[in-house]
C-alpha cells in the first residue's frame, strides 16, 4: 500500500499565538483600519466550522500566512482532534469569504496540498485509522494534545486522484445530509420542549 506522511503532502503549521499579535493600546487605531477576527476552539466542533461567533482582534501586524484561506484543512490540536475543510462556497461559510480571519495556535493548518484532493483528505483525517495514529502520539496529560512535529508523521494511504475527487464529493454530500438531519432533530426537540412548557393540562 502506497502511504505518504502529512509532511510530504502539505505545508503544515500552527496558527498564531494571539497574545503576541494583539495590538498595544499605545498604538494608533488608524494604523490598521480593517476589521480582524480569530478562530477559537468553539469555532470547530464535531468536524464542522461555525464562524458565527468569532473573536475580534486588533493585530499589531498582519501576517497573511495565518489568515484563513480557501481549501485550508484545519485540525484541532487537542482531543478529539476535529478536522474540517475551509470551503467558502459552502452556504454556511460563504458570507465570511471576505472577512479577515486569523487561525489561533489551537489549530494546525494543512495548506498547498500535493497528491491529495482537499475534500477527500479532510475526510480521511477523520477516519478511525488516522485517529488511532494520532492517539499514539498524543500527550498523556489531563488535556490530550498532539504536537505539529508528531502530526507531520501521520501516514495517509494514497489512491488515484480521480478516485479521490469522486469519493471527496460523495463524502461531502453525505456529510451535509447528516448535518441537515441533525439540525432538523435539534429544531424538533426545541419545538417539542417549547410546546411542553406552554401546555396546560
Amino acid at each position: 500500500m502506497n502511504e505518504k506522511k502529512l509532511k510530504d503532502i502539505a505545508e503544515i503549521f500552527t496558527g498564531m499565538v494571539v497574545k503576541r499579535f494583539e495590538r498595544n493600546e499605545s498604538l494608533n487605531d488608524d494604523e490598521i483600519e480593517e476589521e480582524y477576527y480569530y478562530m477559537t476552539l468553539n469555532n470547530l466542533k464535531d468536524n464542522n466550522i461555525d464562524l458565527n461567533n468569532l473573536e475580534p482582534i486588533k493585530p499589531n501586524k498582519i501576517v497573511n500566512k495565518y489568515l484563513l484561506q480557501q481549501n485550508d484543512i484545519i485540525i484541532k490540536l487537542s482531543s478529539p482532534y476535529s478536522v474540517a475543510l475551509v470551503d467558502f462556497r459552502d452556504k454556511s461559510l460563504e458570507k465570511f469569504k471576505d472577512k479577515n480571519i486569523f487561525l489561533s495556535s489551537n489549530f494546525a493548518v494543512l495548506r498547498d496540498l500535493s497528491y491529495f484532493n482537499p475534500k477527500y483528505l479532510s475526510f480521511i483525517l477523520n477516519t478511525n485509522n488516522t485517529k488511532k495514529q494520532i492517539y499514539k502520539y498524543e500527550t498523556k496529560t489531563p488535556i490530550q494534545t498532539i504536537s505539529i512535529k508528531d502530526l507531520k508523521e501521520i501516514k495517509i494511504s494514497y489512491i488515484d486522484i480521480k478516485k479521490q475527487e469522486k469519493y471527496g464529493e460523495l463524502l461531502s454530500l453525505l456529510h451535509k445530509r447528516q448535518v441537515l438531519k441533525e439540525g432538523i432533530m435539534k429544531y424538533e426537540l426545541k419545538l417539542s420542549e417549547n410546546y411542553m412548557k406552554n401546555f396546560k393540562g
